[in-house]
Order: C-alpha cells, then sequence, then structure tokens
C-alpha cells in the first residue's frame, strides 16, 4: 500500500528530514504551499504543518478536508503547552508535538502513525 506524506511547511531541517525518511522508507512525499493544494487522499496519509503560520480559517478548511479524506493531521509548533494542545485537538489535529521532539522522533512517529493504520 503506498503512503502519502504531505507536507504544509517553510522549515528545511524538517523538510530534508521528511525527504531522507521518504526515500528510505519508499513514502509518497508532497510539499504545498498552500491549503488549495490539498487533493483527495485515498490512501493512508499524513499531513504534517508548521502551526505557527496558520490562520482558524484555515484550521476549519483542514477539518472539512479530513471530514471525506482518510488522513492523519499532525502539526508542530515552537513552544506548547496543555491550552495549545488542547486548542489544536479541537480543530481536530490527531497529534501536535513541539518542534525539537518531533525533529528527533520524525522516523519513529511517522511509522507508528502508518503501521498503526
Amino acid at each position: 500500500m503506498n503512503r502519502v506524506i504531505v507536507a504544509w511547511m517553510d522549515d528545511f531541517q524538517m523538510s530534508s528530514q521528511l525527504a531522507k525518511l521518504s526515500t528510505s522508507h519508499s513514502y509518497t512525499l508532497q510539499f504545498i504551499n498552500k491549503i488549495e493544494d490539498l487533493h483527495y487522499a485515498s490512501v493512508p496519509s499524513i499531513l504534517i504543518i508548521d502551526l505557527g503560520n496558520i490562520t482558524e480559517k484555515e484550521l476549519k478548511k483542514l477539518n472539512s478536508f479530513k471530514a471525506v479524506n482518510e488522513i492523519t493531521l499532525l502539526g508542530f509548533c515552537q513552544e506548547i503547552n496543555s491550552s495549545v494542545l488542547s486548542y489544536f485537538k479541537e480543530m481536530g489535529f490527531d497529534y501536535v508535538f513541539n518542534y525539537r521532539d518531533l525533529i528527533k522522533n520524525i522516523e519513529s512517529v511517522i511509522n507508528k502513525i502508518f503501521y498503526a493504520i
């Protein structure tokens, strides 16, 4: 089964980690610049988003997209606390990580998500 990682971010280090991971595990990797670039997801997919640059309007569009697609929403931000975590969980995110924690553990996080589906 083909697995797809869609990345919506402007972060060189995270992008290069995702490229390395995708190559070693034969995942399809797509980068998008705006929410309108998202397309129907017919295979298990993960959308990874830098939460520091997202508007509430975009969050609502993501929630609608998730309702009709087989996609896992994974977000990251520089600093995280319980109120930030609760907010993004309420907005439909499956996982929210601190940037440093995600960058250190990206491979195990992605593999656990894909193989739990």
